[in-house]
């Protein structure tokens, strides 16, 4: 006989997969507010029973409760309300909700004294903007969630803005032995970044500004562990670890100068026609890695450093966007961030899935149908 238990934790998978099919990554103008009012009422009836669960399991059913309420709300205000304008506010807030993913994956629960000040500030800066876009458009009678939607942005700015002070803090406060294996943690990551974003990468697809913060941030690395020299570090450690930044660096400035070269010799379609070409790549990838796979046995650090990509290509199609838009451009960048909210979905499943907090039989979901790109090759 099947358990209250074993039913609950085959609703939770039900859940995750009709929300994925019916919501994730759609204009909530588009979608049918009833579906969500089934999967509610089903889920509260299922936490009646809650008494018979594990902790683990009530939570991931109240956790989508919560989420599923939120999201019902939202799928009125937006059926309710001015069609292009909460389309326009809605687009704000999947950007917000890019931008509070990529903080998590490269900052949250990670030690402080480690981490990337400048992407951080990137971060800030793309966080901003979409504040300022939300302002724009919020109106004296605007609704309560799209209000709340701009103030959660500003909480996070604060949050974020803090985070700085405290990075530094944390590395300011160390002692020396501490700082040079920071130091050498920090350059790790870097060279991480290059070997995920710029190794065997088509070099017209490749942000010049990552690049330069890539180099900026070793070169800064190299000097704080020349400054350490002789105060208490392993000086043989600490020589080896500078001679290799300073041949990495070498490497990068040449890099750097033959993709400018590959930028410069594009037309800007060109351009755009490769970023498209580079999701698709992306998009295969993940079809072959993660599609139908157990989520218990799938690798989900190379599901964050997809998602790096995805927002690479997605800064570049931003930034053709506000230039000169081009429709086809639009297009695409539209369908990498609806890709990407769709895989961080599912980067919370495996997660829990990993962490034991979430039922062990679950699949990766295979990825929404999308229209083909739009002049792009592949």
């Amino acid at each position: 006989m099947t358990s209250p238990a074993d039913s609950s934790n085959n609703l939770l998978e039900a859940l995750d997969a009709e929300y994925q099919e019916g919501f994730a990554g759609k204009q909530r103008t588009s979608v049918d507010p009833n579906k969500l009012e089934s999967m509610i009422a089903r889920t509260r009836e299922a936490l009646q029973g809650e008494g018979v669960m594990t902790e683990v399991l009530a939570n991931g059913l109240k956790e989508r409760l919560a989420s599923f309420e939120r999201e019902l709300v939202l799928i009125h205000d937006a059926q309710s309300a001015d069609g292009d304008s909460y389309r326009d506010f809605s687009a704000l807030g999947r950007e917000a909700n890019l931008l509070f993913a990529q903080y998590d994956r490269h900052f949250a629960g990670k030690t402080r004294a480690t981490r990337d000040s400048a992407l951080l500030k990137e971060i800030l800066a793309g966080l901003q903007d979409v504040h300022t876009r939300m302002n724009s458009l919020l109106k004296s009678d605007s609704s309560t969630a799209m209000k709340g939607d701009r103030d959660l942005v500003e909480e996070r700015l604060t949050t974020y803005r803090q985070e700085l002070v405290e990075i530094d803090k944390a590395f300011t406060s160390a002692s020396a032995p501490q700082k040079s294996t920071y130091l050498a943690d920090r350059a790790n990551e870097q060279f991480k970044v290059y070997a995920n974003l710029f190794a065997n990468k088509n070099r017209m697809t490749r942000r010049l500004a990552l690049m330069d913060r890539v180099i900026s941030n070793l070169t800064s690395t190299h000097g704080a562990m020349k400054k350490l020299a002789g105060k208490g570090v392993e000086k043989k450690l600490n020589n080896s670890n500078m001679k290799i930044i300073t041949e990495r660096l070498a490497i990068y400035r040449s890099e750097r100068k033959e993709i400018a070269k590959a930028r410069k010799s594009a037309t800007r379609e060109e351009l755009m026609n490769n970023l498209g070409g580079a999701a698709n790549g992306v998009f295969e990838e993940y079809k072959t890695a993660f599609a139908g796979k157990a989520r218990t046995t799938v690798d989900i650090t190379q599901l964050e450093g997809m998602l790096d990509e995805l927002e690479e290509l997605r800064i570049q199609m931003r930034e053709f966007a506000k230039s000169n838009p081009v429709e086809f451009n639009a297009n695409n960048e539209k369908i990498v961030s609806d890709r990407m909210q769709q895989w961080l979905t599912e980067h919370r499943a495996i997660r829990q899935a990993q962490d034991g907090s979430a039922p062990q039989a679950g699949k990766a979901q295979p990825p929404a149908a999308s229209k083909p790109w739009e002049h792009a090759p592949g």
